[in-house]
């Protein structure tokens, strides 16, 4: 039976983000996608002269037509809430509908760069904590793992202190004991990464006391880059934990060498294993990115993924539509032109349909 999840997130008529993104993607990977749009906008909000509505008034129904229908969902993904009286609607929405068999995904869009979004409020913030505790995946970058654990953004984010990946696995960690379930912190880039790819010697990590196992795939130069995933070859991990008799958490699996190119990375953390996976970054900061990240990862998890695959495909996927859309020079707002790349989401549905036919 087709997975279905239902999608909580904005529609975006430009920019190629929020339900967009979440209907494409989880599409693409064989999961039935209900979306409930929490609001309207002519294009996503980095676009100047945007018009928004809320869809505050239209939501109460799709809980009271939805339960009339005894609609159930393997999947729930929330992303961009209006403001924090929409968080009363999710709350309501999760009594109703999430089971002990659905997994929930709460991307906490609140704020990047150290900024907070317009939507941001003490109201909402205290609201997202306590969705936040809900979660089986949240999905925050920096600046949203600061908010969620009382920590200044901008203070954290300016630091030049030497230990700051330490510090963001402590945070992590800390937003880890509140939820008990996994956090993927987006989107680590700048400091973070410069400091691993420069100086974070294997050595001086083994001796760390929270060590944290690190997972590079390099693209850069890849035919992956100029053709749909169908004709590539990418080696995507299947095991969910180190290897049995492992000596150390910690490892470089292809570890980043001096004058490499610049990474850009995902930090996992969870009860079992905490690891940094890297991929090759380019300038600029395009739209809906994250929302496409935090698909895949539902949509992997849905289809019963290990995390190594899981976050591999999901970095790779949005690394072959980075470069491509650099490429191209492709607008940063209007977001990367993945669509061509869907087909990486889909490699193993092609291989068994061809098998069965043979």
């Amino acid at each position: 039976m087709t997975k279905k999840t239902a999608a909580i997130n904005d529609l975006s008529g430009m920019g190629r983000c929020s339900l967009v993104a979440d209907i494409s993607v989880l599409s693409a990977m064989g999961i039935s996608v209900n979306p409930v749009p929490t609001a309207v906008l002519t294009a996503q909000t980095e676009y100047e002269g945007y018009y928004s509505r809320d869809c505050n008034a239209d939501l109460p129904h799709y809980l009271s037509h939805w339960s009339s229908l005894h609609a159930r969902f393997d999947g729930i993904l929330t992303g961009y809430l209006a403001d924090s009286s929409q968080t009363s609607f999710v709350r309501e929405f999760l009594k109703q509908f999430k089971t002990g068999e659905t997994t929930l995904l709460v991307d906490p869009v609140m704020g990047d760069d150290g900024f907070t979004y317009a939507n941001f409020s003490p109201d909402l913030l205290r609201d997202m904590k306590a969705l936040a505790e809900q979660a089986d995946i949240l999905t925050p970058n920096i600046t949203e793992l600061c908010l969620l654990t009382g920590t200044d953004p901008g203070k954290f984010l300016s630091s030049s202190d030497p230990m700051l990946p330490e510090q963001i696995g402590n945070l992590a960690r800390s937003l880890l004991n509140k939820t008990g379930k996994t956090i993927l912190v987006t989107g680590l880039s700048g400091a973070f990464c410069g400091l691993l790819s420069s100086g974070l010697s294997e050595e001086r990590s083994i001796k760390s006391e929270n060590r944290i196992r690190i997972v590079s795939t390099d693209n850069t130069d890849s035919k992956i880059n100029d053709l749909p995933a169908a004709d590539a070859n990418i080696d995507l991990k299947t095991d969910d934990s180190p290897a049995a008799g492992s000596n150390t958490d910690f490892k470089f699996n292809d570890s980043p060498a001096a004058g490499s190119s610049p990474k850009i990375g995902n930090l996992l953390v969870n009860s079992s294993r905490e690891t940094l996976y890297l991929f090759p970054h380019e300038k600029g900061h395009f739209s809906g990115t994250g929302d496409l990240f935090a698909a895949v990862v539902l949509g992997g998890r849905l289809s019963g993924w290990s995390w190594d695959r899981t976050v591999q495909t999901a970095g790779s996927f949005l690394s072959a539509g980075v470069h491509a859309s650099v490429k191209a020079g492709t607008s940063f707002l209007d977001g990367i032109d993945y669509e061509k790349y869907l087909p990486m989401l889909t490699q193993d549905r092609f291989r068994l349909r061809e098998a069965a036919e043979v």
